[in-house]
């Protein structure tokens, strides 16, 4: 196998003299999509941050490598030329409109226009979700790109992960890291299947939610 393209071992880094990372060893090759969960303020986005050289956040101990260069030793300018940046999870919205409104209410009227009901907030969310997830993997397929995000979705880490890695109460440690088996392209079908179903029990299991 390749050199791997980020190699995170035993980080531990806070914020303010608090430690919010404890010990936090990763492997992510060229390629490969790490879906990261853990329990409210486990610390996953303090593990974004702290790849993408937020200020404020100290590490505190171990190393992070990015395509065999010392990331922690790299300024955020420079960790973006290389080709590693931070994306937020909600996109910037036009002052006094909610993107999904606005987007729900074109919808509708499109669905009006062919005579059919409309839909409401909570199944248009889920129409979106879906929607995103499947635009994301052909991207990500298309450009060849490496993805690490973090998510709150159990079912959404499964579909897009080819690993999903799971943290445990902060300060976080690891918990689990493990591959997800399943074929590409991913198609919304999959969630039925049995495969899909234990992937996500096993992180029901981990998350202490079963």
């Amino acid at each position: 196998m390749s050199r791997p393209l980020i190699e995170i071992t035993n980080l531990s880094a806070g914020i303010n003299g608090k430690q919010i990372l404890k010990g936090i060893n990763l492997t992510v090759h060229a390629g490969e999509v790490h879906a990261i969960m853990g329990p409210n303020g486990s610390g996953k986005s303090t593990l974004g941050y702290v790849l993408a050289g937020r200020k404020g956040y100290d590490v505190t101990g171990g190393s992070v490598t990015y395509d065999g260069k010392d990331l922690i030793e790299l300024p955020p300018e420079d960790r973006a030329r290389e080709g590693l940046f931070l994306a937020f999870q909600y996109p910037v919205e036009i002052p006094g409109v909610n993107n999904t409104y606005f987007l729900r209410a074109a919808y509708n009227e499109q669905r009006k226009h062919r005579g059919q009901e409309e839909v409401d907030a909570v199944d248009f969310l889920a129409i979106v979700r879906e929607k995103m997830n499947l635009e994301l993997l052909r991207i990500w397929k298309e450009a060849g790109k490496t993805i690490v995000f973090v998510t709150h979705g159990i079912s959404e880490a499964v579909f897009l992960g080819t690993r999903v890695v799971v943290l445990t109460a902060g300060p976080a440690k690891m918990a689990d890291n493990f591959a997800i088996d399943l074929p590409h392209p991913r198609t919304l079908d999959m969630k039925t299947h049995e495969r899909f179903g234990e992937y996500t029990r096993r992180i029901y299991r981990l998350l202490g939610m079963e």
